[in-house]
């Protein structure tokens, strides 16, 4: 469903910046990475599948099954460290940005929880959409923008809990477009990428 994400890559990303002020952590934990041990913080009781609705959420096979881009000179990469492979968003020079995601099938009042590991930058976002998907098209929701605040360099694990919304006047919500946003118009440039690895989405029952 990569036309559905053409919304992150050119009007989201680049309103994203208007949604830095507002954007807030609801549901969500962080917590440090360190060299020897991984904590993380969870946010919900409830009883979760243990399948990952995210494809290829190390990384391991580069860049497939995500859809990424760029604009202004941001660009989507994966490099490698010592504990593998990790996906690197850029925003080297003012107004400049780069998105990465995927689209999952869904449907209304669905509830997830997603972690992953990051190090952020001034401009790094989460994003979730809902999208009615047609056969003549793409009808977007209201996305809800998560700024994501570590910049200490170093890895931080954030564990963050999403409802797709109830029927509304759009029609039926049955694709979900989640993902990551770093830079926009409007904002500085970054001389430190963000990077994102281990990404893992699970279905609340």
């Amino acid at each position: 469903m990569k036309k559905s994400f053409n919304i992150v890559l050119g009007t989201a990303a680049i309103l994203g910046g208007l949604a830095l002020g507002n954007a807030i952590p609801v549901n969500a934990a962080t917590t440090e990475i360190s060299s020897v041990v991984k904590h993380e913080i969870k946010t919900s009781t409830a009883n979760e599948s243990e399948d990952n609705l995210m494809q290829n959420g190390d990384f391991s096979q580069g860049l497939d099954s995500w859809i990424s881009g760029g604009f202004g000179g941001g660009d989507v990469s994966v490099k490698t460290d010592e504990d593998g492979n990790y996906a690197e968003l850029t925003n080297p020079v003012p107004d400049s940005g780069a998105a990465l995601g995927q689209d999952i099938s869904t449907a209304p009042l669905k509830k997830y929880q997603m972690s992953f590991e990051y190090k952020g930058t001034s401009s790094s976002q989460l994003l979730f959409e809902p999208i009615v998907h047609t056969p003549i098209g793409d009808l977007p929701g209201e996305g809800t923008f998560i700024k994501l605040t570590n910049q200490s360099g170093k890895w931080v694990k954030h564990t963050q809990s999403y409802s797709v919304p109830a029927d509304d006047a759009i029609g039926s919500w049955n694709v979900l477009e989640l993902g990551f946003v770093t830079g926009s118009k409007g904002t500085p440039a970054s001389e430190t990428p963000m990077a994102v690895r281990n990404v893992k989405l699970t279905e609340v029952k």
